[in-house]
């Protein structure tokens, strides 16, 4: 797990500690309570760039490279 998601689930774990459910949790942060749980005790990685943003994880950023027909990479036109 990536060292921000590790902080972040140990920060989620004294929160459910502190207010008793995680029904408390999720509405402190305005999320499902289920994501907040599956970050804390399962490593997931939340893929929604609104999600992250309110936990406090960088964002996500993908780049789309081009392969031409014999598979290499390819320079983008335009």
């Amino acid at each position: 797990m990536d060292d921000e998601l590790v902080i972040l689930a140990n920060k989620l774990i004294a929160l459910h500690g502190e207010l008793g459910t995680w029904e408390k949790v999720g509405k402190h942060y305005g999320r499902p309570k289920i994501t907040l749980w599956r970050i804390a005790y399962d490593g997931y990685d939340p893929r929604n760039n609104e999600t992250r943003r309110i936990l406090g994880l960088s964002e996500i950023v993908e780049q789309k490279i081009r392969r031409d027909v014999r598979g290499r990479f390819a320079r983008d036109i335009g």
